[in-house]
Order: structure tokens, then sequence, then C-alpha cells
């Protein structure tokens, strides 16, 4: 190979005949046998590998060379400024998306706020009502029209507990719940979950035990109004979530030095592909159009928001078919 002619045939290129070069030759042993170019003899920028020539790897070519980073940046100068250009576009959709979400994060928190406040201003009059049924069923003349009232201040208590889910699902992620906590009879609370059901369900079939374990006398410290909506509403999805005839057992115990109350039925139950979402809120589990009931998906998110905030836990087991059993501990004090 005449190391020459390559170099003059690279010296006849106008986009390199700049860059300072060297051509090196080696034998089939790698030891250089010749060379030619300009370089110097510092560390150049660009070694190549050792290209065979011919084919029988007799001898071996080398080149060594400075390309200075202006040389560079000349020829990726159309793709540097069309990076640029590409990168200023990303910059501008994404400086607009944001101001997008910060209008319409500032609108739904003004809204939030006045649904809030409505919802809020519900309760007042709700509990007027409720005082002035209590009165009324104590002046009714006849024990039917007793019935009546009870089944209506069922429904109304039903109602303020609904709206205490809404405002509590409204700010779990804000705020945290501020818990009035008093000695409460948890027996006597469940019962009165019973009997407030019995009311709402008169067309539903149904039996509730109520299995007490708990020492005699026992009170346990917590918000009694949290407390009693958990029950109420393990023992209404138990109740609505199941056949005409469904059997209910809440127990209430003592484990660990803590209270344990368990709500098990033998409905229609969660498959366990569906378990791991129940205390999602807004989630609700598939049914087929027979099974439908009314709800919001909100009950068992904040159950276990409560139970959290009381320092407990609550957990489900169930099987498709068999009926399902939800199960929260808290602290007795």
């Amino acid at each position: 190979l005449n190391l020459n002619t390559l170099d003059s045939l690279w010296r006849a290129s106008d986009s390199i005949v700049r860059h300072p070069h060297q051509f090196l030759l080696y034998d089939k042993d790698t030891v250089m046998i010749s060379s030619v170019g300009d370089l110097e003899s510092h560390t150049p920028d660009y070694v190549s590998q050792l290209h065979p020539i011919g084919t029988k790897g007799l001898q071996y070519l080398q080149i060594k060379a400075d390309i200075p980073m202006s040389h560079f940046l000349r020829h990726q100068l159309w793709t540097l400024a069309l990076s640029a250009c590409m990168m200023l576009l990303v910059l501008l959709c994404l400086f607009f998306q944001l101001t997008a979400i910060r209008r319409k994060e500032a609108l739904l928190r003004k809204r939030e706020m006045t649904i809030n406040g409505t919802i809020h201003d519900l309760k007042s009059p709700l509990n007027s009502v409720i005082t002035m049924m209590g009165w009324l069923k104590q002046t009714a003349p006849d024990k039917e029209t007793k019935e009546m009232l009870e089944t209506s201040k069922a429904g109304v208590r039903r109602l303020i507990s609904n709206i205490e889910a809404l405002l509590m699902t409204a700010r779990m992620d804000r705020h945290q719940v501020v818990l009035n906590k008093s000695l409460i009879d948890v027996p006597e609370m469940a019962e009165g979950v019973k009997k407030e059901l019995s009311c709402l369900y008169p067309g539903k079939p149904h039996t509730i035990c109520i299995i007490n374990e708990l020492p005699a006398g026992l009170q346990v410290m917590a918000d009694g109004m949290y407390i009693e909506n958990v029950i109420r509403n393990l023992m209404e999805n138990a109740l609505k979530y199941s056949d005409a005839g469904v059997m209910i057992e809440v127990s209430l115990s003592i484990v660990n030095e803590r209270l344990c109350v368990s709500v098990k039925d033998n409905g229609w139950g969660i498959a366990p592909c569906h378990q791991k979402k129940l205390f999602t809120q807004f989630y609700r589990v598939p049914r087929s159009e027979e099974q439908q009931q009314k709800g919001y998906g909100i009950g068992l998110a904040q159950s276990q928001y409560i139970i959290n905030e009381h320092g407990g836990e609550i957990m489900v087991k169930s099987a498709e078919g068999k009926g399902s059993t939800f199960t929260f501990i808290i602290p007795c004090r």
C-alpha cells in the first residue's frame, strides 16, 4: 500500500483537508512499518481501529486525526437548530399546559369550597328535623304513627351520615379529620344501627345477629359519630349486596387489648381481583344488572380513613358467592 498516494487522496477532499492527520501502516504482527501525515506527537481526537489490507491480513492500516469542535458544529448546525426549535416548542407547550392546569385547579378549588359549604349547611336543618321528629314521636297518639316517625328519623340520620361521608371524602386529601373522642358503648351503638337498618329495609328479609364478647360495662375511647358511621356502612353493605334472607353476624371482641368489630355475611361476596381496590375512593365492584345497587363508592374509603385516624386498621376476607367478612380493629384508649 502506497501511503503517499493515500495521503494525496485524503488531502484532495475539501471537507477534511484542514484536519491534521496521520496514516500508519503495520505488518501482520501489528508492528508499524511506515507513517505519513502532519499530525503532531500529541494525543489525537480520533484513532481508528486496525483495518486489514487485502484478504490475507498481511498488512493493517490505521488513521489518526484531530477534528476541531468548530468543524463538528458546522456539520451539525441544522441538527442543532432543529433540536433547539423542537425544545422551544416543547417548552412552550409545557408552559401552556401548566398554565391551563393551574387555572383549572383554582377553579376546582373554588367549586370544592362552594360545594363543601353547601353540603355542610344541609346538616343544620336536618338535625332540627331529627329533633322535631323525636318530639312528634313522643306525642304521637298511636303505635303506627310512632313507627312511621321512627322510620323517617332513621332515613334522615342516614342522610346526615352520607353528608358527613361526602365532606370527609372531599377533604381527606388535604385536611386531617378532627376526632372528638369520648367514652362510647359499642354494643349499644351496634344495636342502634341494627334497629335503624330494620327501619330502612323493611321489605328485604334479613337477620342481624350481634355477638357481644366484650367485658361487661366496657367503654371505648373513640369518636362516636365516626365509629357509628363505620359500623353502619359495613352492616348496610352486608345487607345491600346480598339476596333476601341474608344472615349478618356482627362480632364484638377484644384482641390484644384492642377493640375488634367484625361484620360477616353470606351474601354475594367479592372476587379477589376487586378486593385490593375496595378502599379506593369512588370504586365500586362491577355487578350484573340484577345486582346493581345505589351508591357512590365512598363508604369504604371513608371507613378506612376513619379507622386509620383512630390508629387502627380495617381488612376484608371474601369469596365470590360465599359472602364477606369486614373487620376493623382500634385501640380501646
